[in-house]
């Protein structure tokens, strides 16, 4: 039985009560790592890559060809926000800055 508390006991046990559950929050955390990694990229890089980025995430963010299919009434009553990967809620606050990065950066060409 797993009573002791530390991140490591937790990990273990869940792994081995729940191992399906485990694998899932385990590619969810890594998701969300390559999500804010692709973002700090964008925020760092020039023109072609940020734009590649702010596109690939964008599409994330609005479910791509799954979101396209709901609008047809299509869908299997799910969220379809980031393409099924579970990030639809935290893509939308980085396509946000990004946006606001490129308002910004029209404002001052004009």
């Amino acid at each position: 039985m797993c009573l002791k508390l530390s991140t490591i006991n937790i990990a273990v046990c869940l792994n081995f009560h729940f191992p399906y559950l485990f694998q899932s929050v385990r590619k969810l955390q890594v998701r969300i790592v390559a999500a804010q990694a692709l973002t700090t990229m964008a925020i760092r890089s020039g023109e072609p890559f940020r734009l590649q980025i702010y596109e690939f995430l964008n599409a994330l963010a609005q479910g791509g060809v799954q979101s396209q299919l709901s609008e047809m009434h299509l869908s299997n009553g799910e969220d379809q926000g980031a393409s099924g990967t579970g990030l639809g809620v935290l893509i939308s606050p980085m396509v946000k800055v990004l946006d606001e990065m490129y308002r910004a950066q029209d404002e001052l060409i004009r």
